[in-house]
């Protein structure tokens, strides 16, 4: 758990928290179950996710609204209510979490490399600064863990689809490419206004090749997943 202002709370779930087979379709019971536990060890009233769809949509979710587990899709979440936990899952994908400590109000994003792509950080970005007045300059950001450089391999293809790819986001060795997409995604961050300094990494795993976190690459497509969770106390 990291509390990076005495107003909030981020937490990068692993293995621990065994929220094992995702899919909500399959073990609807046995994974909420598991979720209203976290909900009551944060201590919070709501804990809030998203039916994940590696898109750019984006919900605001405010005091009066009541929402069951996955009854949305989208990819974005936002408040600046107290008591509403905001979460993502993720097996190798990024948790992008950010929080404006002069607006009191915090975003949780899930970024895989087809929303990260498509701007899904740049989207929330955007919305905080259009509906809650945010500037750039005034946001925290912090990056959970997710597949690395270090094992992120891509084919040669997968350059194509980004811009700018001679940059480090592509690690070249020898007729193999990794990608980096935390540099990626701070780079998109940065070109918003963020101050570099305000991307806190240290959070920032590899989800491939330590064991602690489930990882959908290593596990040959297990449902497995941990949870991000980002709240205002």
């Amino acid at each position: 758990m990291l509390s990076a202002h005495p107003e909030l709370v981020v937490y990068f779930g692993d293995k621990g928290d065994q929220l094992i087979n995702y899919d909500p379709k399959v073990v609807a019971s046995q994974l909420f179950a598991k979720l209203d536990l976290l909900k009551q060890k944060f201590g919070v009233g709501r804990l809030v996710l998203l039916d994940q769809v590696h898109g750019t949509c984006a919900h605001v979710i405010s005091k009066s609204e009541t929402q069951k587990y996955f009854s949305k899709q989208g990819d974005i979440l936002v408040t600046n209510v107290r008591d509403t936990a905001l979460g993502i899952m993720t097996a190798d994908c990024l948790p992008v979490m950010l929080y404006d400590p002069v607006r009191r109000v915090i975003a949780a994003v899930h970024a895989g490399w087809k929303g990260s792509i498509s701007g899904v950080t740049t989207a929330a970005v955007k919305l905080l600064k259009s509906k809650f007045h945010s500037r750039a300059e005034d946001l925290k950001v912090f990056l959970g863990p997710c597949a690395c450089v270090c094992c992120y391999e891509v084919s040669k293809d997968f350059m194509q689809v980004l811009e700018s790819w001679k940059s480090i986001r592509i690690f070249v060795s020898p007729r193999r490419y990794f990608f980096n997409h935390p540099l990626y995604v701070t780079e998109k961050l940065v070109s918003e206004g963020i101050l570099l300094e305000s991307i806190k990494t240290n959070t920032n795993h590899c989800t491939i090749c330590d064991s602690n976190f489930h990882s959908h690459r290593r596990s040959r497509g297990s449902p497995d997943r941990q949870i991000s969770v980002i709240f205002l106390r």
